[in-house]
């Protein structure tokens, strides 16, 4: 028995119809969503932007205000450090007022010079001033000043005469006369007191520096003798403006050859530089003589023929410039000792065979024609940058 055919039903129309409402809504909700969480965003990117600007702008008042603080507080501190001077200021200028007020009176009312009054305690009480100053400069730079004392009281007593007059002779009487001479004396006293003071303090220091280098002197007397006295040899060569420090420091370095403070090692091999520098600028010219050995020409060997023996002088010389690592060879060790390249070389072998035997060797000399059987003339020999290489020089 057959089935009866299937056919699909056709959708109502208004079945599609809900379908795209329902869609729109959907797409309308997530929209507003969209919108909504932009709009967040936005607002919380606003208010960073404006917690920020305002943490920036505290910052800034702080740090302002700190600056203000600091300002204060220096200006607080200069003003307590310059009280003393600002006190000498206020008590030199309250008197010279008063004096200048009686002077001002006396040109008025005794001189009648009218609007040219103010020249009377301009001429007085500003030239005494002046020279005052001026004294004071010519104390601190240690000048003579006795002529610039002698006119700042000739120039004050003459003022204090003149108030006094005036005072005594007005309705005010004698007490205001002396009140007023007072007063062009007083800002003087105070200069003067203050001048002899620095004066005073200037000789103590001086003293004292006087007894810490004498007791300095003594010390390096008993310390280093010979260099004292080359210290003190070259003072006198220099004249009485030598400075002490500079000729101890220059003595020193000529000793030594290291400056000031340097340990005992940096002084050892400094000598032994400054040594073998004054060796090679006194040694003796040398003839030049054929060597039958190399068939080259050579400098003659003008010193008596070197012992093969490690307590030789100039071995111990060699030896102690290797322990110093210093870069010598054998034409440096002829021109340093002023005898032939071969006899330089040996000198050489015995200091480094020295070296070995104390567990110590110095550089090996570097390649070139010392070590063949030909040897380049001797050159004289040049201590160069620091005692510890030796260079040849042309």
């Amino acid at each position: 028995m057959s089935q009866p055919k299937q056919t699909t039903a056709t959708p109502p129309p208004w079945r599609d119809g809900r379908a795209e409402r329902i869609r729109a809504a959907a797409e309308a909700e997530q929209a507003r969503a969209a919108a909504e969480a932009t709009r967040a965003e936005t607002a919380q990117r606003s208010e960073r932007a404006r917690a920020q600007l305002a943490a920036e702008r505290s910052e800034q008042r702080a740090a302002e205000a700190a600056r203000r603080r600091a300002a204060v507080r220096a200006g607080a501190r200069a003003v307590v450090a310059e009280l003393p001077s600002v006190a000498g200021f206020v008590a030199c200028v309250a008197p010279t007022l008063i004096a200048t007020r009686g002077q001002l009176e006396f040109a008025r009312t005794q001189m009648q010079l009218g609007s040219m009054s103010v020249l009377l305690p301009a001429m007085l009480e500003g030239a005494a001033w002046l020279l005052a100053w001026r004294r004071h400069q010519a104390v601190a730079a240690g000048e003579p000043a006795g002529r610039l004392t002698a006119g700042v009281w000739l120039l004050a007593a003459v003022a204090a005469s003149l108030n006094l007059w005036h005072g005594a002779t007005g309705p005010g009487g004698l007490q205001v006369g002396v009140a007023y001479a007072l007063a062009s004396l007083v800002g003087f006293a105070l200069v003067e007191l203050l001048v002899g003071h620095q004066r005073r303090a200037r000789a103590a220091a001086g003293r004292a520096r006087r007894r810490r280098g004498l007791l300095i002197g003594l010390a390096r007397l008993l310390r280093y003798p010979l260099l004292s006295w080359a210290a003190w040899s070259r003072r006198v060569e220099l004249g009485p403006g030598a400075d002490a420090a500079e000729a101890w420091g220059q003595a020193w370095r000529d000793r030594f050859g290291v400056e000031l403070g340097a340990d005992a090692i940096a002084r050892r091999r400094g000598r032994t530089g400054v040594r073998a520098q004054r060796r090679a600028a006194t040694a003796p010219s040398s003839t030049v003589q054929p060597d039958p050995d190399t068939d080259v020409t050579e400098p003659a060997d003008t010193s008596t023929d070197v012992p093969g023996t490690s307590g030789d002088e100039r071995v111990r010389e060699l030896a102690e410039l290797l322990r110093a690592e210093c870069l010598v060879t054998g034409s440096q060790a002829a021109a340093l000792y002023a005898v032939s390249p071969r006899t330089g070389r040996r000198l050489l072998s015995e200091a480094r065979d020295l070296l070995a035997g104390d567990g110590d060797r110095g550089p090996e000399p570097p390649e070139g024609p010392d070590t063949g059987a030909a040897a380049e003339p001797a050159r004289p020999l040049i201590l160069v940058a620091t005692p510890t290489r030796l260079e040849v020089g042309a």
